[in-house]
């Protein structure tokens, strides 16, 4: 089954970031208009009017577990909180030097992790907007992205390793895990391989399966790569070998104008979707999917298994 939802238009910029509430009831995108709209999930429509606050492009969202606050972050590394039930801005904005590369909330909603695309990663506190630790520095590396565990006593990071001479190009990927009590590396994994001078779009980090697993995922050239590393020891697991529970990992994706579970394509776009239509990035659980566009525009798409495809376009 597809259904797509005709409703107002989207954003007038490339869409850079999106969120979906854990309760799956709204979505969130971000846009190089320095713009966010909350979306219905139910009939695509608008919640409130265009989020304003931000004077750069939006490069990052995380919603709170309780689906109460948004965290917003802009190319300037200015980070703002917004209230989910009113559409207001709460409190003090953050502000990092540089151009912030992700942002995340603990799963108790307490503390705020964000990283920039220089390395530098701080945990503040949500209450009174203070640094707790940090700032940590990555050298000779190109930050992508970060997680929590659920039981939020680590902090993942995925970076990239970049050469550095004679000029910088990505010459591996690593995972770097440390404790939210006091900053301590307790796990440092090197992936050296397929990524060697490529451009890597789109990386996600997650904890799965109660925290005994570190998934990465990110496009490469025109395929989507997932790998599963254990949690403790950074040992990599073969995609079809091993425990039952890697069936449960999360294995849906999206890249140029198709959606992708474990490798295949499950749903394309309306064909009548230019090139301004490509998939400029997304976000996803194990049944719903979020991706913006090039052109501006937003889509949510339910993808049960065994149940088909539903299309709905903010």
């Amino acid at each position: 089954m597809r259904r797509q939802l005709s409703v107002q238009p989207a954003h007038i910029g490339i869409v850079q970031c999106v969120a979906l509430s854990h309760d799956q009831q709204y979505f969130i995108s971000g846009s190089a208009d320095t713009s966010i709209i909350v979306w219905n999930s139910l009939d695509g429509s608008a919640v409130f009017p265009p989020l304003q606050g931000h004077k750069a492009e939006i490069v990052a969202l995380d919603i709170s577990r309780d689906d109460k606050i948004l965290i917003s972050a802009s190319k300037d590394g200015e980070i703002h909180f917004w209230d989910l039930a009113t559409g207001q801005i709460d409190g003090t904005p953050l502000k990092h030097s540089e151009e912030i590369a992700s942002v995340k909330l603990s799963p108790d909603g307490l503390t705020l992790a964000s990283i920039t695309k220089t390395n530098e990663l701080i945990l503040w506190g949500v209450a009174d907007r203070a640094i707790l630790l940090g700032p940590f520095a990555y050298p000779g590396r190109d930050c992508k992205a970060i997680a929590f565990s659920d039981d939020g006593a680590r902090i993942a990071t995925l970076c990239g390793s970049i050469s550095g001479q004679p000029m910088d190009y990505l010459v591996g990927l690593g995972i770097i895990l440390r404790e939210t009590g006091g900053g301590n590396i307790v796990l440092e994994c090197n992936i050296d391989d397929e990524v060697e001078g490529a451009t890597v779009y789109w990386p996600k980090l997650e904890f799965a399966v109660e925290d005994k697993y570190l998934v990465i995922r990110y496009a490469l050239g025109e395929a989507i790569t997932s790998r599963t590393f254990d949690a403790t020891t950074g040992e990599e697991y073969n995609q079809g070998l091993g425990s039952p529970e890697l069936t449960k990992i999360n294995r849906l994706a999206a890249i140029d104008s198709r959606i992708i579970r474990n490798g295949q394509t499950i749903l394309h776009f309306p064909p009548d979707l230019d090139h301004m239509g490509t998939i400029t990035t997304w976000e996803s659980t194990d049944n719903m999917i979020i991706a913006g566009t090039m052109s501006g525009d937003v889509y949510l798409v339910s993808c049960k298994k065994n149940q088909g495809a539903t299309l709905a376009q903010g």
